[in-house]
C-alpha cells in the first residue's frame, strides 16, 4: 500500500503569468510532437500510443521549451541533477478509460513530477492512488515507485510535462 505522504499534490502550482506561456507552447498547432507506438514496452504497438516532445535529455536541452521550464524546475524542485523533462500528449482513444501498464522511469532512486497542462478525466496511478489531470496541478512522487498513465475520454487529449530528477533526499536517504 502506498503511503499518502509519498505523493505530494500541489494545486494551482504556477502563477498564471508563468503557467500560460508553458501551456501555450505545448497546446499549439506549431509544437512538434513525435509518435511513440506504445505507451509501455509491454503493450501491443499501435493500440495505445502517445506523442512526446522531449525538452531535456542526455544532459542537455533538446527544445526551446527548456527556457520556459528551467526557472520553475530549478526554483521549486531544487534538483541536484535533471535526468529528463518531456511533454506527453495522450490522445482520446475512445471509451473506456485505459490504464497503461505500470512502469518505473529509472531503476535507481529519483523523483518524478508531473505538471498537468489541461483538465480531463485521465490521470496517473501511483501505486493504487489515482491523481486526476487538473490544469496547473503538480504531482511529486518517488519515481522508482510503479506508476501508470491513462488515456482520457472527455477531451481530445491529455497533456502533461514529466520531470525526472535527483534531489538531496535521493542522495541522503
Amino acid at each position: 500500500m502506498l503511503k499518502r505522504k509519498m505523493v505530494k499534490v500541489i494545486e494551482n502550482f504556477l502563477s498564471k503569468d508563468v503557467f500560460e506561456p508553458i501551456q501555450g507552447f505545448f497546446i499549439n498547432k506549431n509544437c512538434p510532437w513525435y509518435l511513440i507506438n506504445s505507451v509501455t514496452n509491454d503493450e501491443i504497438d499501435g493500440i495505445y500510443y502517445y506523442m512526446v516532445h522531449t525538452v531535456y535529455d542526455d544532459s542537455s536541452p533538446q527544445s526551446d521549451a527548456f527556457s520556459l521550464l528551467n526557472q520553475f524546475v530549478m526554483k521549486t524542485l531544487k534538483p541536484v541533477s535533471i535526468l529528463r523533462i518531456k511533454a506527453n500528449m495522450y490522445p482520446n482513444q475512445g471509451k473506456p478509460l485505459h490504464k497503461h501498464l505500470a512502469h518505473t522511469d529509472y531503476s535507481f532512486k529519483h523523483k518524478s513530477a508531473i505538471l498537468s497542462l489541461n483538465t480531463c478525466d485521465g490521470g496517473t496511478y501511483i501505486g493504487d492512488k489515482f491523481v486526476k489531470s487538473e490544469e496547473n496541478r503538480l504531482v511529486i512522487f518517488d519515481g522508482s515507485l510503479p506508476h501508470s498513465s491513462t488515456t482520457c475520454t472527455d477531451k481530445q487529449y491529455r497533456v502533461n510535462i514529466g520531470i525526472n530528477y535527483i534531489d538531496e533526499d535521493c542522495i541522503t536517504k
